[in-house]
């Protein structure tokens, strides 16, 4: 950035720069960690490694069923990526209770793309979301940022 910055973390845990202006996220899984930098808007990331096991993922970021009508090949993925998008709008967004809340819609994931993710908070008002996501060298990593504001990943 050209200037000396530091890290520091709000009473809500949200990662802050301080000698510079943006935001940052972090995330780090088994060895990887994984910073994300924007010069103008806030953002979310999740980075996981796309062998990771999604049993207990499933039932805290899906309802019953909710991918059975994808390809059985396509649910382990789609399920790691629905994992990815809630952590990253979590550390977007804040708050909790997301399971109900949070919807994406149902596809077969590619190696990367962008979709829209709504978070909704009852009496008909949700907060839209734009999910960028690219798997490579074995990792799922999505960049949550806010509607139409949208983030391309390459691998560098």
């Amino acid at each position: 950035l050209g200037c000396d910055v530091r890290i520091y973390y709000s009473p809500d845990g949200k990662p802050l720069l301080v000698g510079a202006c943006g935001y940052i996220s972090v995330s780090h899984t088994q060895g990887i960690a994984v910073l994300a930098y924007s010069p103008r808007q806030p953002i979310g990331v999740d980075v996981e490694f796309i062998t990771r096991k999604v049993g207990v993922a499933r039932s805290f970021v899906m309802n019953d069923g909710e991918c059975d009508a994808l390809p059985v090949e396509a649910q382990h993925t789609y399920t790691l990526l629905r994992w990815t998008a809630y952590e990253a709008v979590y550390k977007l967004a804040g708050g909790s209770g997301y399971k109900e809340r949070l919807t994406m819609p149902l596809f077969v994931p590619a190696r990367g793309g962008v979709f829209g993710v709504a978070l909704g908070y009852g009496d008909g008002v949700a907060q839209q979301f734009s999910l960028s996501y690219i798997i490579d060298d074995g990792l799922l990593l999505s960049l949550c940022t806010a509607c139409g504001d949208a983030l391309p990943l390459v691998r560098l």
